[in-house]
Formats: C-alpha cells, structure tokens, sequence
C-alpha cells in the first residue's frame, strides 16, 4: 500500500473510527438529509405497519428529510412474510424520498494484523472499550477513489461540537473529488447522548465544513424534540408531533 492510500484510509477512519460506504446509481445534487431506519420498527402484520410507514415518513417528510437507510429491509432479514421493502419504497417515492437498504459487508474484525497498526480505525465505547462485531478496518476512501461509491457515511457520533468540526473537516478533506460526504450525527448512540440544539449545531457544522449532507442516527431516536428542532431551526418546516 503506498504512503498516500494508507494516509487516506486511515484519515477517513479516524475521522469517524467507522465510515459506512453505500452505493448509489448515481449522486444526488440535493443536500442529502438522511436517517438510519430498520425493519424492527415497523409491525410484523402488513396492514398495521403501511400506517406505521405512512405516519413515520410523513413526519420526516414536514421535518425535511430525503433520504432512508434502512437495516434489515430484505425478506430473508426482517422475516415479515411480505416484501417490507416494496411498502417502504412505494411510500417514500410519494413523499420525494430514496431507499438505500444497507447491507453489511462483514461482523467481526481480527484484532490483529494492520488493524493493529491503526487502533484508531476501531470502534469503542464511551469508557474505550472495543466492538468487534462492529469493526471493519475501512476501505472508504479506496473504494471512492476508485469509483465504487458515491457516498460516505462516517459515523462522526459526538456531543462534541469542536471534535465533530474536527471530525468533519477530515472526512470532507478525504472525500474531496471522490465521493459525496453525509456526516454521521447521532441524537443518542453508544457513543455519546446528544440535544436538539446540539444536532442542530452539528447540521450547521457540517455545512460550513463543506458536507454534502447528514446522516442521522437513528429513527428510533430521532424523537419529536429533535425532529421539531430541525424542521423550524435548520430545514425550515414545522413537523407535527407523534
């Protein structure tokens, strides 16, 4: 690997420790205002979750949201016994919303190896600990260069407003010319515990950083509060509540 590859796919992973790749047909022009969804959230009986979709997306629809990454969207996955994804499609293609089912290249990580040259790449815990069933030594910015993808992901999860600016900044920078940048804001992870006011800050952040949108962490998080708070702060609607 030469010095600059290795520089760039370890600045991209310490930027946000994981960078999440998707692959699009093509790259939106629009500022990607995106959030993480699964299957799970939705009833298992098919009538009962189309409300559920319907009421749900409405409500990212009012709050200015684009973009749906779900989890666990295929038959094999959710096991509905009906095709989850089709709904979901259908209903946010109403709406002027995409779909993005994810699909997880891998689990677990050896620590051991270049993994152990770059600690930084690892997922960790608030008090440090390790994830290995969360941990991919990222190909991110390789797999951008090389034309593979058009969005990056970095998981930039932080209630730190300078360290996510930090963050941000670097992905962009690794990103530049190869691949859009959504940054990763998270309302509550494993990592930190975030505000409405400081998702906003971090949607305003990683504007003036030059991404090319954000990605939000997670529906199941993404209350009234925060919803309420982007809309009338940051995209310009006033959601209703639920």
């Amino acid at each position: 690997m030469s010095s600059p590859e290795r520089r760039s796919r370890s600045g991209l992973a310490a930027a946000g420790t994981l960078a999440l790749v998707l692959v699009a047909t093509s790259a939106p022009a629009a500022e990607g205002r995106a959030v993480w969804i699964h299957a799970g959230m939705f009833s298992a009986d098919e009538n009962k979750a189309r409300a559920e979709i319907v009421e749900l997306l409405t409500l990212y629809q009012a709050t200015g949201l684009n973009t749906l990454y779900c989890f666990d969207s295929l038959m094999a996955q959710h096991g509905k016994g009906w095709d989850f994804l089709a709904v979901l499609v259908d209903e946010a293609h109403r709406r002027g919303m995409t779909v993005h089912p994810v699909i997880c290249p891998g689990h677990d990580v050896r620590l051991d190896g270049e993994i152990k040259e770059h600690p930084e790449w690892l997922i960790r815990g608030m008090k440090g600990e390790i994830y290995p069933n969360l941990n991919l030594a990222s190909p991110g910015a390789r797999w951008a260069e090389d034309g593979l993808v058009d969005v990056l992901c970095p998981m930039l999860y932080t209630s730190d407003a300078r360290l996510f600016r930090s963050y941000v900044r670097e992905a962009v920078r690794v990103g530049k010319g190869r691949a859009r940048i959504y940054a990763g804001i998270a309302c509550v992870s494993s990592h930190n515990k975030n505000t409405p006011d400081g998702v906003v800050q971090q949607v305003a952040i990683a504007r003036e950083e030059g991404a090319d949108g954000v990605a939000f962490f997670s529906g199941y998080s993404l209350g009234p509060e925060f919803r309420a708070a982007l809309a009338s702060a940051v995209f310009g609607k006033v959601p209703q509540r639920r």
